[in-house]
């Protein structure tokens, strides 16, 4: 999977989002998290220093406009991760099993 990939997985007019919420980061930096299914797969998205919450459609864009400071693969392959940078936010990016148990 790519950041290209992850995108087009965003344009899907299938895509749900299944959790959401707010998190605070060790400095107390409030940001956004959201879990997403398509099909069978499940996807994330965490979005620092944020009080609101951000739909899919702004991580696309973000993922179009912003810089990609990492991404790849993790688990040995089972799953991916990215980060990309766009304006003052850092957008993390995942895929892998659903941890869920859904």
């Amino acid at each position: 999977m790519t950041t290209d990939d992850f995108a087009d997985i965003l344009r899907d007019p299938e895509i749900r989002v299944t959790e959401d919420g707010f998190y605070h980061n060790r400095v107390g930096q409030q940001g956004y998290w959201a879990t997403l299914c398509l099909g069978n797969k499940w996807y994330w998205y965490s979005v620092s220093n944020t009080e609101v919450a951000i739909h899919p459609d702004e991580v696309l864009a973000a993922i179009v406009s912003g810089t990609v400071q990492r991404s790849g693969s993790y688990k040995a392959g089972r799953g991916f991760e990215a980060t990309i940078r766009h304006e003052e936010h850092s957008y993390m990016l995942g895929h892998g099993r659903n941890t869920h148990g859904r």
